[in-house]
Protein backbone atom coordinates (compact mmCIF):
# COMPACT_ATOMS: atom_id res chain seq x y z
CA UNK A 1 0.00 0.00 0.00
CA UNK A 2 0.89 3.51 -1.36
CA UNK A 3 0.50 6.20 1.31
CA UNK A 4 0.20 9.83 -0.45
CA UNK A 5 1.01 12.89 1.43
CA UNK A 6 -1.39 15.96 0.16
CA UNK A 7 0.36 19.07 0.11
CA UNK A 8 -1.73 22.14 1.71
CA UNK A 9 -2.52 24.42 -1.19
CA UNK A 10 -0.43 27.49 -0.55
CA UNK A 11 -2.30 30.71 -0.30
CA UNK A 12 -0.67 33.33 -2.91
CA UNK A 13 0.66 35.87 -1.33
CA UNK A 14 0.61 39.36 -3.66
CA UNK A 15 3.02 42.09 -3.77
CA UNK A 16 3.27 45.35 -6.07
CA UNK A 17 4.62 44.57 -9.55
CA UNK A 18 8.25 45.80 -10.30
CA UNK A 19 7.17 47.62 -12.92
CA UNK A 20 4.70 49.53 -10.61
CA UNK A 21 5.87 53.01 -9.00
CA UNK A 22 3.26 55.02 -6.91
CA UNK A 23 2.46 57.00 -3.76
CA UNK A 24 0.68 57.16 -0.93
CA UNK A 25 -0.69 60.18 1.15
CA UNK A 26 -4.18 60.89 2.96
CA UNK A 27 -5.95 61.57 -0.25
CA UNK A 28 -5.28 58.15 -1.44
CA UNK A 29 -2.86 56.47 -3.87
CA UNK A 30 -1.36 57.34 -7.17
CA UNK A 31 0.46 54.58 -9.19
CA UNK A 32 1.91 54.52 -12.38
CA UNK A 33 2.58 51.46 -14.49
CA UNK A 34 5.76 51.49 -16.40
CA UNK A 35 4.23 48.91 -18.64
CA UNK A 36 2.21 51.17 -20.72
CA UNK A 37 2.72 54.72 -18.81
CA UNK A 38 -0.67 54.69 -17.33
CA UNK A 39 -1.58 56.35 -14.16
CA UNK A 40 -4.59 54.91 -11.84
CA UNK A 41 -5.78 56.22 -8.45
CA UNK A 42 -6.96 54.46 -5.39
CA UNK A 43 -8.58 55.94 -2.91
CA UNK A 44 -10.19 55.31 0.94
CA UNK A 45 -10.66 51.15 1.53
CA UNK A 46 -8.92 50.77 -1.76
CA UNK A 47 -6.05 52.87 -0.67
CA UNK A 48 -5.78 51.00 2.16
CA UNK A 49 -5.73 47.42 0.72
CA UNK A 50 -2.64 48.77 -1.37
CA UNK A 51 -0.64 49.73 1.28
CA UNK A 52 -0.89 46.52 3.01
CA UNK A 53 0.30 44.61 -0.33
CA UNK A 54 3.04 47.20 -0.83
CA UNK A 55 4.96 45.93 2.35
CA UNK A 56 8.14 44.02 1.39
CA UNK A 57 6.48 40.50 2.12
CA UNK A 58 3.37 41.49 -0.28
CA UNK A 59 -0.20 40.07 1.66
CA UNK A 60 -2.86 37.38 1.40
CA UNK A 61 -6.46 38.06 0.46
CA UNK A 62 -7.48 37.07 4.12
CA UNK A 63 -4.52 39.54 5.75
CA UNK A 64 -6.44 42.46 3.78
CA UNK A 65 -9.73 41.13 4.51
CA UNK A 66 -8.78 41.12 8.51
CA UNK A 67 -7.60 44.83 8.36
CA UNK A 68 -10.26 46.20 6.71
CA UNK A 69 -12.64 44.67 8.84
CA UNK A 70 -10.75 45.86 12.01
CA UNK A 71 -9.79 49.42 11.27
CA UNK A 72 -12.06 50.09 7.99
CA UNK A 73 -15.44 51.65 9.16
CA UNK A 74 -17.39 50.99 5.74
CA UNK A 75 -16.05 47.22 6.62
CA UNK A 76 -16.65 46.63 10.22
CA UNK A 77 -20.20 45.94 10.57
CA UNK A 78 -19.67 44.10 6.88
CA UNK A 79 -20.17 39.85 7.00
CA UNK A 80 -16.59 38.70 6.78
CA UNK A 81 -17.69 36.48 3.59
CA UNK A 82 -18.90 39.31 1.56
CA UNK A 83 -15.55 41.76 2.75
CA UNK A 84 -13.62 38.34 1.17
CA UNK A 85 -15.57 38.78 -2.04
CA UNK A 86 -14.57 42.65 -2.54
CA UNK A 87 -11.22 42.44 -1.72
CA UNK A 88 -10.55 38.92 -3.78
CA UNK A 89 -12.32 40.93 -6.81
CA UNK A 90 -10.34 44.16 -6.59
CA UNK A 91 -7.45 42.02 -6.23
CA UNK A 92 -8.22 40.25 -9.30
CA UNK A 93 -8.75 43.91 -11.32
CA UNK A 94 -5.15 44.57 -10.25
CA UNK A 95 -3.64 41.47 -11.17
CA UNK A 96 -5.05 41.82 -14.77
CA UNK A 97 -4.06 44.78 -15.05
CA UNK A 98 -0.71 43.97 -13.99
CA UNK A 99 -0.32 46.57 -10.92
CA UNK A 100 0.34 43.56 -8.29
CA UNK A 101 2.02 40.20 -8.61
CA UNK A 102 2.56 36.48 -7.10
CA UNK A 103 6.30 36.24 -6.85
CA UNK A 104 7.65 33.51 -8.87
CA UNK A 105 4.86 34.06 -11.45
CA UNK A 106 5.70 34.27 -15.31
CA UNK A 107 4.49 38.57 -14.48
CA UNK A 108 7.03 38.99 -12.28
CA UNK A 109 10.07 38.46 -14.22
CA UNK A 110 9.61 40.08 -17.52
CA UNK A 111 11.74 40.03 -20.57
CA UNK A 112 13.38 43.24 -22.75
CA UNK A 113 12.76 41.50 -25.84
CA UNK A 114 13.92 42.10 -29.66
CA UNK A 115 12.07 45.71 -29.16
CA UNK A 116 13.68 46.60 -25.99
CA UNK A 117 17.27 45.94 -27.48
CA UNK A 118 16.58 47.67 -30.66
CA UNK A 119 15.88 51.17 -28.42
CA UNK A 120 19.22 50.29 -26.31
CA UNK A 121 21.30 49.94 -29.59
CA UNK A 122 19.41 53.01 -31.00
CA UNK A 123 20.03 55.11 -27.67
CA UNK A 124 23.67 54.12 -27.33
CA UNK A 125 24.02 55.49 -31.32
CA UNK A 126 22.38 58.36 -30.62
CA UNK A 127 24.70 58.83 -27.72
CA UNK A 128 27.48 59.14 -29.61
CA UNK A 129 25.87 61.12 -32.46
CA UNK A 130 24.88 63.75 -29.58
CA UNK A 131 27.49 63.63 -27.95
CA UNK A 132 29.62 64.57 -31.06
CA UNK A 133 27.34 67.66 -32.09
CA UNK A 134 27.59 68.90 -28.53
CA UNK A 135 31.14 68.82 -28.84
CA UNK A 136 31.18 70.91 -32.22
CA UNK A 137 29.15 73.31 -30.05
CA UNK A 138 25.90 72.52 -31.92
CA UNK A 139 23.25 71.84 -29.27
CA UNK A 140 20.30 72.44 -31.32
CA UNK A 141 21.38 69.83 -34.07
CA UNK A 142 22.24 67.33 -31.01
CA UNK A 143 18.69 68.37 -29.50
CA UNK A 144 16.78 67.87 -32.85
CA UNK A 145 18.50 64.32 -33.10
CA UNK A 146 17.37 63.54 -30.23
CA UNK A 147 13.50 64.40 -30.41
CA UNK A 148 14.01 62.00 -33.63
CA UNK A 149 15.54 59.35 -31.70
CA UNK A 150 12.98 59.31 -28.50
CA UNK A 151 9.98 59.04 -31.47
CA UNK A 152 11.33 56.07 -32.64
CA UNK A 153 12.20 54.19 -29.40
CA UNK A 154 8.70 55.26 -28.39
CA UNK A 155 7.23 53.96 -31.43
CA UNK A 156 9.26 50.63 -31.44
CA UNK A 157 9.08 50.21 -27.36
CA UNK A 158 6.28 51.99 -26.20
CA UNK A 159 6.48 53.80 -22.46
CA UNK A 160 8.77 51.00 -20.91
CA UNK A 161 11.27 51.64 -23.21
CA UNK A 162 11.84 55.38 -22.98
CA UNK A 163 11.76 55.55 -19.41
CA UNK A 164 14.54 52.94 -19.14
CA UNK A 165 16.70 54.61 -21.70
CA UNK A 166 16.46 58.14 -19.84
CA UNK A 167 16.69 56.20 -16.69
CA UNK A 168 19.96 54.21 -18.08
CA UNK A 169 21.55 57.21 -19.57
CA UNK A 170 24.43 57.75 -18.17
CA UNK A 171 26.67 60.93 -17.12
CA UNK A 172 29.39 62.53 -19.30
CA UNK A 173 32.22 63.80 -18.07
CA UNK A 174 32.19 67.61 -17.48
CA UNK A 175 34.18 69.64 -19.98
CA UNK A 176 34.44 73.34 -19.25
CA UNK A 177 35.66 74.33 -22.84
CA UNK A 178 32.08 73.83 -24.55
CA UNK A 179 31.14 77.08 -22.51
CA UNK A 180 27.41 76.28 -22.77
CA UNK A 181 25.01 76.99 -19.48
CA UNK A 182 21.54 75.21 -18.85
CA UNK A 183 19.69 78.04 -20.12
CA UNK A 184 21.39 77.70 -23.11
CA UNK A 185 20.68 73.90 -23.73
CA UNK A 186 17.01 74.64 -22.43
CA UNK A 187 16.93 77.07 -25.21
CA UNK A 188 18.11 74.64 -28.11
CA UNK A 189 15.91 72.08 -26.37
CA UNK A 190 12.77 74.28 -26.49
CA UNK A 191 14.29 75.05 -30.57
CA UNK A 192 14.50 71.76 -31.73
CA UNK A 193 10.79 71.11 -30.50
CA UNK A 194 9.63 73.84 -32.52
CA UNK A 195 11.63 72.57 -35.15
CA UNK A 196 10.27 68.67 -34.75
CA UNK A 197 7.48 67.63 -37.01
CA UNK A 198 5.44 65.65 -34.65
CA UNK A 199 4.09 67.36 -31.28
CA UNK A 200 6.23 67.16 -28.50
CA UNK A 201 4.55 66.93 -24.87
CA UNK A 202 6.12 66.98 -21.85
CA UNK A 203 7.69 63.68 -21.54
CA UNK A 204 9.39 63.66 -24.72
CA UNK A 205 10.58 67.14 -23.87
CA UNK A 206 11.88 66.27 -20.46
CA UNK A 207 13.05 63.20 -21.66
CA UNK A 208 15.24 64.70 -24.61
CA UNK A 209 16.54 67.64 -22.27
CA UNK A 210 17.42 65.13 -19.55
CA UNK A 211 19.57 63.51 -22.30
CA UNK A 212 21.14 66.33 -23.27
CA UNK A 213 21.87 68.18 -20.37
CA UNK A 214 23.61 64.11 -18.87
CA UNK A 215 25.92 64.24 -22.20
CA UNK A 216 26.90 67.85 -21.01
CA UNK A 217 28.00 66.75 -17.94
CA UNK A 218 25.47 67.82 -16.19
CA UNK A 219 23.55 65.37 -14.00
CA UNK A 220 19.84 65.95 -14.98
CA UNK A 221 16.81 63.73 -13.36
CA UNK A 222 13.49 63.50 -15.02
CA UNK A 223 10.37 63.93 -12.85
CA UNK A 224 6.86 62.26 -13.49
CA UNK A 225 4.26 63.80 -11.47
CA UNK A 226 0.46 63.73 -10.92
CA UNK A 227 -1.85 65.72 -9.59
CA UNK A 228 -5.33 64.36 -8.42
CA UNK A 229 -7.80 67.42 -8.61
CA UNK A 230 -8.36 68.14 -11.36
CA UNK A 231 -6.79 64.74 -11.78
CA UNK A 232 -3.31 65.04 -14.55
CA UNK A 233 0.50 64.39 -15.14
CA UNK A 234 3.45 66.30 -15.74
CA UNK A 235 6.64 65.39 -16.66
CA UNK A 236 10.28 67.83 -15.62
CA UNK A 237 13.82 68.17 -15.59
CA UNK A 238 15.43 68.97 -12.12
CA UNK A 239 19.74 69.81 -11.91
CA UNK A 240 20.18 70.23 -8.21
CA UNK A 241 16.64 69.90 -7.11
CA UNK A 242 15.89 73.11 -9.12
CA UNK A 243 13.51 73.52 -11.51
CA UNK A 244 14.83 73.74 -15.41
CA UNK A 245 12.96 74.59 -18.68
CA UNK A 246 9.69 74.61 -17.02
CA UNK A 247 7.93 76.63 -14.31
CA UNK A 248 9.50 77.03 -11.02
CA UNK A 249 6.98 76.10 -8.95
CA UNK A 250 5.88 72.88 -10.89
CA UNK A 251 6.83 70.09 -7.66
CA UNK A 252 4.32 71.92 -5.80
CA UNK A 253 1.54 71.08 -8.37
CA UNK A 254 2.23 67.85 -8.90
CA UNK A 255 3.00 64.57 -6.23
CA UNK A 256 6.36 63.19 -7.32
CA UNK A 257 5.69 59.67 -8.30
CA UNK A 258 9.05 58.60 -10.00
CA UNK A 259 12.33 59.96 -10.46
CA UNK A 260 15.02 58.71 -13.29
Amino acid sequence: MVTKTIEPKQVPRYCISPYVRFSTDHDGTAILSLRNGAFYSLIGPASSAWSIASHADGATAGIIVGHLLLNDREFVSEPPEAVNDVVSHFLTSLSDTGLITVPGSLDSKGSAGVRGYSCIVLARLIRHLAGRLLQWRCPGFASLLAFVAFYIIASIGGFPSRYHVVKDWPLSPADPARGTSVPDLCDAVNSAAAWFPKESLCLQRASVLTCVLRLHGIAAQMNIGIRKLPFGSHAWVEVDAEVVGDYKKVPTFYQVIDRC
